[in-house]
This record gives structure tokens, sequence and C-alpha cells, in this order.
């Protein structure tokens, strides 16, 4: 069985069912070495029981001072840890920038750096949202353009990843077009069931975090930037 798969078409999204045993030993006949063990291990079970639950945040902002959306997206993402455990904050090695940092800071157990591999970034998320957590996972909006065939799968099947794109448009003229994230807008709105919110100062941003943290439908993406600006909304704003 195993001769009569490998290098032949035809055999990809097949399940070799009953065969499994001859494919295994045709691997073990593969194998120039006694020091190699196949084992086998028991399937962990299906989706642990873990109450998600919901997160609100409180935003505390003064009317007219300034604050960029990202630096507020840090604020945001360390009240919703404290509002629900079950917050993870991820990011692609761009956590002082997307400040992330703020959460790992304080409770470095909730936050994974998973580098500059935004491929693996969203895929960690989207496993983390298959058992049953609230991950939020931040870098330059741009960068995420390297995840894009991950961000259509979980659109597909629906998980609720939360995904938060930082330095968006024009605005980071002094670091170049190469950081600059002009075409996720129109990725983003693609995504079956995807969300695409972009907020404008530091208390829609925190009530973005809340209501994307408590979307359960499918992605999510909050576009921030990078320049202070003023806060134009009250703290008790509905949204």
């Amino acid at each position: 069985m195993g001769e009569s798969i490998e290098n032949h078409l035809d055999w990809h999204g097949k399940d070799i069912g009953d065969k499994t045993d001859e494919v295994v030993s045709h691997l073990k006949s593969l194998i120039k070495t006694e020091n190699i063990e196949f084992k086998t291990n028991e399937p962990e079970g299906d989706e642990p029981s873990i109450e998600k639950g919901t997160i609100h945040i409180t935003p505390n902002y003064e009317l007219g001072s300034k604050i960029s959306t990202r630096k507020a997206y840090g604020n945001a993402l360390l009240k919703a840890r404290e509002s629900n455990p079950n917050v993870v904050g991820l990011d692609g090695d761009t956590k002082n920038s997307t400040f992330a940092i703020t959460l790992k800071n304080k409770y470095p157990d909730s936050f994974i750096e998973c580098f500059i591999a935004e491929q693996n970034l969203v895929g960690v998320t989207t496993g983390l949202s298959c058992r049953n957590k609230i991950p939020f996972c931040s870098t330059f909006a741009a960068f995420f353009s390297r995840a894009a065939d991950q961000i259509r799968i979980a659109g597909i099947g629906g998980n609720t990843i939360k995904m938060v794109g930082s330095h968006s448009g024009c605005s980071i003229g002094e670091d170049g077009p190469s950081q600059m994230a002009l075409e996720d807008l129109g990725f983003f709105r693609n995504i079956p069931k995807g969300v695409v919110l972009v907020p404008s100062d530091g208390v829609s941003i925190e009530k973005a975090v809340e209501l994307v943290g408590n979307y359960n439908d499918g992605p999510a993406f909050i576009r921030t930037s990078r320049p202070d600006v003023p806060v134009i909304y009250a703290n008790n704003e509905s949204f």
C-alpha cells in the first residue's frame, strides 16, 4: 500500500482507511536504524469543557486628550484579560509597536510570542479559538497579508479569531510604504462572517475590543493607527 501511494497522484485528501497498518509497516521497512519507535497516542477528546464567558471594558479617557488607537488597544487588551482570564494576546514580534506588550508585562502567561511568522500567528490564534479561548493577535496590518490563506480558512470555518492590525493607512509616512496597510480593508471585508472595525479614538478602540471579544460568529479585524489622536467620544458612549 505504501509503495502504491508514494510518488503517485490522486491520493491528495484521501483517507487510507484500513490500510494504516500496511502503510506503517512500509514506512518501518524504509528505516535503516533500530532506534526509532512508532507510538500512536490516543485522541485527547473533543472540545474541553471551558466556559469562554464574555468581556467587559470601561474606558477612562478625558475628552480632548490625545492617545493613539494602537496604544489604547494595549490598554483595552489588558482590561479584557482582567475581565476574563480566557483572553489571550498573541503578537508577531511587534508587541512594542502594537502595544500588546501591555498585556505581556502584567500577565505573561496570557501572552504568546509568535515571532516574525504571521502564518504561525494566525494558526495558533485559530487553535486557541477552537479551545474556547478569546484570542487577540496583533501585528502591523500590512503584515497580515502574509497569512491570507490562514485568515480565509478561519472565516470558512467560522473561527472566532480577533485580529488587530496597527500602522494602518498612509498615516505613517515616515516609515515608508512597505509598512503601510492600504489593501487590508478590501481583503478583510471579503472574509466569510468577518467583521471589520476602524475606531477613531481611545474610547472607540476600547469598545471595539469589547465588541469583537464578544463576537462569536466568525473572525473580526480591528484597524489601529500610529499617530496620537484626540479623544472625541465620552467614556459612556454606546457603540
